[in-house]
């Protein structure tokens, strides 16, 4: 068979190359801003925690994220199983899945001259996860059975059973500990200073918190993967929407949380900010305490359900935002059920007819009132609100107290005895974290081993189906141990799934992230070495 052979005219050739010089006229390369100094509108009065082990608040998580690593992390701007090296640099799983071998990065320091990163370290983090007295987030790390040091460099974690979604609990972007802590740190300014002193081996380090008002961090020159080019971040405490808001158009900030208000988003993009939706989703829960009157009575905690009609929330968050939802686990999270999955009465659709004869069985003829705490920011406050009409429509009396964010949620894991809880939560989207978290009996409020069992929810079948879930590898199985809890837990009702959202990115446009926003655990915006800012 003959090659065919092309020749080119000069002309063409010319032509070509005018095309393509004329091409990269139209697109210069973007010019740097001068200062590179980057603010951010945070939406919370102010901190929680900067210790990994016990902050639990959005707040908190863009800070941490910059300053702290995990052994792995994914590509920039998403949340997925293709796990990237970052501070173990490669590793090795054994055949069983049980083990998993860690190769950790040499020549990576920590802030503050507080020495190499090393096994000591990661040993350190991880038993520190999985102790109850020590951390918040120990229920997601107990199926580690061991940490073992091998030499500086190496580190072996072993596992009680297989786990598909292991490495998502020891990745940067995480919600729930997983960053590597410095053991000489701790050991030598105690865990109480480390509160509120992040100290890391990131991008960036800590320099100065100001109580409710802001906290600075700066570029980190040593850092490993290379000198970043913002020159310092500054996190502004803003817990009001619409000073938040002027602040971004007036360019005194450069990104904000926004919360899900369509009418605002729409403003903000008139102005030419820009949004861009990111997931995986939020769920927005509303727990009910089985273990206080009224709600210790299904018919109560049913009729509730019936109360809501989430398309009301979805349409004021805006629908290529939000949807309804109708399972424990949104439909972006591994093993989550589908409205079609689920039996009419377990879908518990809008019927304040149905909510109000369940309260007249449930002693309840002519309703009750009841006192609840909703936290001061603007999304709480204004979903509650919502609900709070819903709900008094069947009879159901809802007295609302708003208090500052961080009490809101330090407050609600310490008092047992409150009757409801409103929360967003979101997590890795594996479904079991999530069915954990809410439904494990060991977490229930009052009990030594608590976290955000809310509902006070104990049901045996439950926990044995967790268990049973854990252990397995095969994910055929998981999903269908996922889906028999699902359905039982619609069925006992301690908490009312309302609606699944995803989150605005909102920011000017002058605000170069350095990567595309797909998926973040981090609801505030996020930093990397490669975010700039670039010449308005």
């Amino acid at each position: 068979m003959k090659r065919k052979i092309c020749f080119w005219s000069p002309l063409a050739v010319l032509a070509i190359l005018f095309l393509a010089e004329a091409g990269f006229a139209q697109q210069p390369s973007p010019k740097l801003a001068a200062k590179q100094v980057v603010i951010h509108g945070i939406a919370a009065g102010d901190v929680n925690s900067f210790d990994p082990a016990f902050s639990g608040t959005s707040q908190d998580h863009p800070i941490m994220h910059a300053v702290m690593e995990g052994l792995v992390t994914y590509l920039a701007g998403d949340v997925s199983t293709n796990f990237q090296p970052a501070l173990a640099e490669k590793w090795e799983v054994s055949a069983d899945g049980r083990t998993y071998t860690f190769h950790l990065r040499k020549g990576v320091k920590f802030h503050e001259g507080f020495g190499p990163f090393t096994a000591t370290d990661v040993e350190f983090s991880l038993n520190r996860y999985r102790d109850a007295k020590e951390s918040a987030w120990a229920a997601q790390y107990s199926n580690i059975s061991a940490v073992k040091v091998i030499d500086d460099f190496t580190v072996v974690v072993t596992l009680k059973s297989p786990d598909p979604f292991f490495l998502g609990r020891v990745a940067t972007d995480n919600e729930s500990g997983s960053f590597m802590l410095s053991k000489k740190a701790f050991d030598q300014l105690g865990k109480t200073a480390m509160r509120l002193r992040p100290i890391g081996t990131g991008p960036f380090k800590f320099v100065e918190y100001r109580t409710k008002d802001r906290v600075v961090l700066a570029r980190n020159d040593d850092y490993w993967a290379g000198k970043p080019i913002l020159e310092q971040i500054i996190y502004r405490y803003m817990p009001s929407t619409s000073a938040r808001e002027l602040a971004l158009l007036n360019g005194e900030i450069h990104s904000m949380r926004c919360p899900l208000d369509a009418k605002l988003l729409e403003r903000l993009k008139r102005q030419g900010m820009t949004i861009t939706p990111f997931g995986p989703q939020i769920v927005w829960l509303f727990q009910m305490n089985t273990k206080v009157k009224p709600f210790d009575d299904i018919r109560v905690r049913r009729a509730a359900a019936y109360a809501f009609k989430r398309e009301d929330l979805a349409n004021f968050m805006g629908r290529d935002l939000a949807e309804p939802l109708f399972s424990p686990i949104p439909l972006g999270y591994f093993g989550a059920a589908k409205r079609e999955d689920l039996p009419a009465e377990l879908r518990y659709d809008h019927d304040p007819e149905r909510a109000k004869t369940l309260l007249k069985e449930a002693g309840f003829p002519n309703g009750f009132t009841v006192d609840m705490k909703i936290s001061e920011r603007d999304d709480y406050r204004q979903f509650m609100t919502i609900l709070q009409q819903q709900l008094k429509q069947v009879g159901i009396n809802i007295n609302l107290s708003m208090v500052d964010h961080t009490t809101y949620h330090s407050q609600g894991m310490k008092d047992a005895e409150k009757p409801l809880f409103f929360i967003g939560d979101l997590s890795y989207p594996d479904g079991f974290i999530m069915l954990k978290r809410f439904y494990d009996s060991s977490l229930a409020l009052g009990k030594p081993t608590s976290a955000r069992n809310y509902s006070r929810y104990e049901n045996p079948q439950i926990d044995a189906l967790l268990a049973e879930a854990e252990k397995s590898g095969d994910l055929e199985k998981r999903r269908q141990l996922y889906m028999q809890i699902q359905k039982k837990v619609l069925e006992d009702m301690p908490v009312a799934p309302i609606v699944a959202q995803k989150q605005p990115g909102v920011r000017r446009p002058e605000l170069d992230l350095g990567y595309e926003l797909k998926n973040s655990l981090v609801l505030e915006t996020r930093f990397t070495k490669d975010t700039r800012l670039l010449q308005r």
